[in-house]
């Protein structure tokens, strides 16, 4: 640190001028003026330029406030000229329009989302175009950037000028920066705030002056202004990677969104934004990798606005994508699958590419076979990808799913050639990766290790060590083919170091299978087992079922072989037996390389048992599926060559075996490979010693064991999220259907289910609540279903007793499919069955990995959950028996007066959300002759009229109408979306009815239990007063009422048993 004894600035200046640092800090600056300072600088010193910002604290409005409000000033000057200035300067071509949009209207427009594999890659670039401007309009004139108050600045300016000081490249400009308080303005971020406080203390870069003290700031930063457009704030700040200041944006403009009264506005543009807003929380932190809050952002948008297509399309895509960050690949292809089923019932092109770039993204990432599956929808992908400016998505699609040595070379071409022009080098790295690979697969070696060279230098460059590590993964595969044993192992210990910086257990455990695997071919056998066991730990430790590169049989398969040779024959036997050997009734040679190698070491161990028929059997089965293997195991075609011809010489089968033996000599004679030629031309081999002492690799186990506690610290707060965002769920409302489904489409997207179902047992009735898909349960499946769910007692998870195995035949038959795995939970109270719950995941061929099977994990939450859901459900119900007894006559079991009033009022509530006015009528009834009734029956008949004519009214009402009793013999029946035509229509329809029933006479002798006389002019009948309006939110339900009463009144006048219409 610098200690400055003067104060005045002309010794500043002087240090200044003297320094090299790019950027300066006055630390403690309480009496330093730096506006004086910038004012003496502009007065004494003509040949620098300097550029003076004051911040405050106030919430900054602008990206990289306030770096870029002078960038944007100087654009301003010359707008003309501003397309040349940004290619001159060579920006990113996709942030040219970015930087323009928002320069020109303040507004970002960006063609093409940002893609999740290209994040980090678009935010350096970014950084390094603010630095580019910067260095251009200082190319002439040196700049000083003097900023009073950094810790007022947006937390994207600390990061910028956190990674400004860490670039070594020359600059134009310096930057003078003081501090009012070593407290940032925003305690969230005060770590990074420190981080770079300490950066330019370590550079020597702070200049202190020794007689001022820290002024601590501990005033809290404002709230955001309601006058700002929040929505737009966030989108600007998200296109500029300044997601951290995005995400508080679009979290307060959330806040106002779900408020009751912002959502009465406009109810379909407030969703539109809603959605939104949650899309863009949750790739925010999508791609800050906090997956749990995505999750949970995701899930919010599939569940509050589950009713629109589209916007459920959206949601599900983004899930998929979540699952994909997640190495969920089964999960994330489903949501895949069903997003783009909405999409082509919307007949949406660009949601339809979305979801052919999500099955990409999976086969490129999650296939452990290295080549893309066969793409049906690749010339409509291209075409509406060209449509709809998608080209960065585009690039990765032709420069991944299709290579140089294919028939389809020039969609390849076409790729690489799009990634050059859109400057996308992080997609011309990982297409020279991927080409690497799929030339290794082929078997040309030669041309894949020039692709590996290709990238090794730029990877380093970028330091970007993940995929450096899989470079030397790669040229490690290659130097093992040539048989250059020593130098594979090389390159392969290069990959672990790198990993070890950057922990990807897929990828550590892919280096450890190739690193055994070469020990095994150099007859290291020693190292291989050691290799293996760190493998077998990490995939117990993390509790993997698959690997990106591989499958777990096929990696019991090589632990197995290698134990072989080591002669730990019980070890071979047990991971052998590990094997699922049905995948062999599969025709479509996905298992090959597994099967493979069950059937070469079960010779091996039937030759060992002197089973020596056996032992040919399997060896031939072994020779066919070799014969399909394109992948890394055809390096063991001469080992396996060699023992298979050694089996047969042993049975006498001497001219077999040579023959064996010479297609083997010629395999190496082809591909060059000395070692295993010597051998098969019977010289013993050259053992090469790997290092079998690997203690260097023991932080791998343990490095997988902290990976667990993390996963498990993860998994607990994912737990934790599931309730809470559950909780919200059932806490949410009253609405009994919309609860039911939020639940269960939140227990669908958790667990990947593929069907449930929800039944009550109550009083000797089954009712379906809930069945997914709308499948129906006649009602003789749902009698055999109550007969085999009665005689379980307890939750339990896919259990193979005889009454499991029933529940399990039939919902194979309910769903028409074969199940995977199935949770059944029944609710007992008091000995007794009320409610019961099945959910199910089935067996689908068409995943990459069928296998989403429920476990004991997922019935405890699904337990726990299901019975919170029922006890909501039943509350919900006893609400809704409250509510209907309040809002419900007793007598009749029509709505009531204060019901109507309630009822109408939320209907021009709601009304006042659409544009269009329906016409409503209202008629209003009294009966005529019912003091007759009363006088002459007594009352017990007078009210047994009134709920008679009251079950007349509610046949004439639909379920947008309602009948009420408004008092005594007086009624009301009011008409949604209704005509006054066809309001006469009911009105002739009610007095046909009235007179059909003669009065109830039959129904009052039966109550009776006698013969009654009643004379034609006492019948009951009704006068009504009908009257139109239109439902809207000036209609007055208290005039609307009156209107009525007075048609009444002239019907009754003019002699009863008619209708008069009060026309508006």
């Amino acid at each position: 640190m610098i200690v400055l004894k003067e104060t005045i600035s002309s010794l500043l200046l002087n240090e200044l001028n003297n320094n090299t640092n790019k950027i300066m800090l006055i630390k403690n600056n309480g009496k330093f003026n730096l506006e004086k300072f910038y004012s003496y600088a502009l007065e004494i010193d003509n040949k620098k330029q300097y550029v003076f910002k004051k911040l405050k604290k106030e919430v900054v409005s602008e990206p990289f406030g306030p770096l870029f409000s002078w960038i944007k000033e100087k654009f301003l000057e010359k707008k003309d000229n501003l397309d040349s200035i940004l290619e001159e300067l060579n920006i990113y071509p996709t942030h040219r329009d970015i930087i323009k949009s928002y320069v020109n209207t303040g507004i970002v427009k960006r063609d093409e989302d940002i893609l999740y594999v290209d994040y980090r890659y678009e935010k350096n670039k970014m950084y390094e175009s603010i630095l580019k401007i910067y260095n251009y309009y200082s190319k002439d004139k040196e700049l000083w950037l003097l900023l009073e108050n950094l810790n007022f600045a947006s937390y994207s300016t600390i990061q910028w000028l956190s990674w400004f000081l860490k670039q070594n490249i020359d600059c134009n400009f310096k930057i003078l920066a003081t501090v009012s308080s070593f407290k940032y303005s925003d305690d969230k971020y005060q770590n990074k705030f420190d981080e770079l406080l300490t950066d330019l203390e370590f550079n020597n870069s702070v200049l202190q002056f020794d007689d001022l003290s820290d002024n601590s700031d501990d005033e809290e930063l404002n709230a955001i202004d309601s006058s700002y457009d929040l929505t737009t704030l966030g989108e600007n700040f998200f296109y500029f990677f300044a997601f951290e200041e995005s995400e508080r944006f679009f979290k307060q403009r959330y806040k106002e969104i779900i408020d009751k009264n912002t959502r009465k506005k406009d109810s379909n543009t407030i969703d539109e934004e809603l959605a939104h807003v949650l899309i863009r929380l949750g790739d925010i932190n999508l791609f800050m990798s906090n997956h749990e809050s995505a999750y949970t952002y995701y899930n919010l948008l599939f569940n509050q606005l589950v009713n629109n297509k589209k916007i459920k399309a959206y949601a599900l895509q983004r899930l998929s994508l979540l699952n994909i960050a997640k190495i969920k690949y089964s999960a994330a292809e489903k949501q895949a699958k069903l997003s783009y089923k909405l999409a082509d019932s919307l007949n949406d092109d660009l949601l339809k590419f979305k979801a052919y770039s999500l099955f990409f993204w999976i086969n490129n990432t999650g296939e452990y076979r290295t080549t893309i599956g066969s793409f049906t929808y690749q010339d409509e992908m291209i075409k509406i990808a060209k449509k709809y400016n998608q080209y960065n998505m585009l690039a990765y699609f032709l420069t991944h799913s299709f290579s140089e040595s294919s028939t389809n070379s020039n969609y390849y071409y076409e790729g690489h050639a799009l990634a050059e022009k859109l400057d996308n080098k992080n997609c011309v790295l990982s297409a020279h990766l991927n080409t690497a690979l799929l030339y290794s697969v082929a078997g040309e070696f030669n041309i894949s290790i020039l692709y590996y060279k290709k990238v090794e230098t730029l990877l380093s460059e970028l330091g970007d060590n993940f995929r450096l590590a899989q470079t030397y993964n790669g040229m490690g595969y290659y130097y093992m083919n040539g048989e250059q044993f020593v130098r594979a192992n090389y390159y392969y210990d290069k990959a672990l170091k790198l990993l070890r910086l950057n922990w990807n257990f897929d990828e550590i455990c892919t280096t450890l299978l190739n690193k055994a695997l070469n020990a095994l071919l150099a007859y290291d056998y020693e190292t291989s087992e050691k290799c293996s066991s760190i493998l077998l730990s990490v995939i117990s430790v993390l509790k993997l079922d698959r690997l990106r590169m591989t499958t777990i049989d096929r990696i019991y398969g090589l632990v197995s072989l290698i134990n072989f040779y080591l002669g730990n024959i019980y070890k071979c036997y047990t991971f052998i037996s590990k094997i699922d050997i049905t995948k062999e009734i599969l025709s479509n040679h996905q298992h090959d390389d597994e099967l493979f190698l069950y059937n070469f070491v079960q010779g091996l161990l039937f030759r060992h048992e002197g089973k020596t028929e056996e032992s040919l059997r399997y060896f031939s089965k072994a020779n066919e599926y070799m014969s399909f293997i394109k992948g890394s195991l055809q390096c063991l075609y001469p080992k396996f060559i060699l023992e298979y011809s050694i089996t047969l010489a042993s049975v006498g089968k001497i001219l077999e075996s040579g023959s064996l033996r010479s297609k083997g000599i010629n395999y190496c004679l082809e591909r060059n490979q000395k070692f295993y030629l010597s051998i098969l031309n019977s010289k013993p081999p050259v053992k090469h010693g790997l290092g079998s002492n690997l203690s260097n690799l023991s932080w791998v186990i343990e490095a997988a064991k902290q990976q667990n506690t993390i996963d498990s610290l993860n998994n607990k707060m994912n737990e934790i999220n599931f309730y809470r965002l559950y909780q919200e769920i059932l806490s949410s409302g009253y609405d009994k259907d919309k609860v039911v489904a939020s639940s269960i489409d939140l227990l669908h997207n958790r667990f990947s289910l593929d069907y449930s179902l929800l039944v009550f047992h109550e009083d000797s009735t089954n009712t379906v609540v809930y069945s997914h898909n709308n499948i129906e349960l006649s009602n003789e499946d749902l009698f055999n279903y109550t007969k085999i769910i009665k005689s379980i007692k307890e939750p339990y998870v896919t259990g193979e007793n005889v009454v499991n195995l029933k529940l399990r035949n039939f919902f194979q038959h309910i769903i028409d499919d074969k199940l995977q795995s199935l949770i059944c939970i029944p609710i007992i109270n008091d000995n007794k069955l009320t409610a019961s719950f099945i959910c199910l995941t089935k067996i689908d061929t068409t995943l990459i990995n069928s296998k989403i099977v429920l476990d004991e994990d997922n019935l405890k939450t699904i337990s726990l959950i299901v019975k919170q859901f029922i006890e909501t459900l039943k509350r919900i119900e006893g609400q809704e028996k409250l509510l209907r007894i309040a809002s419900t006559d007793m007598l009749t079991g029509l709505y009531n007066r204060q019901s109507f009033f309630n009822t109408i009022n939320k209907l021009i509530e709601n009304q006042q959300n659409y544009t269009e006015k329906k016409p409503i009528c209202l008629f209003y009834i009294d009966l005529d002759n019912f003091k007759y009734y009363n006088d002459t029956f007594g009352h017990n008949i007078g009210d047994s009229v009134l709920i008679w004519f009251g079950e007349i009214l509610q046949t004439l009402v639909g379920k947008d109408d309602f009948a009420i009793r408004y008092g005594g013999d007086e009624f009301l029946l009011f008409f949604n979306n209704c005509s006054l035509e066809k309001a006469k229509s009911i009105g002739d329809k009610l007095y046909e009815k009235l007179e059909s029933v003669e009065g109830f006479k039959e129904k009052i002798c039966d109550f009776l239990e006698k013969d009654i006389y009643i004379p034609n002019d006492k019948l009951l009948s009704c006068s009504i007063g009908i009257t139109e309006d239109t439902l809207s939110k000036d209609l007055d339900v208290i005039k609307l009422v009156d209107k009525a009463d007075k048609s009444l009144y002239t019907a009754k006048k003019s002699g009863k048993h008619h209708y008069v219409i009060n026309r508006n």
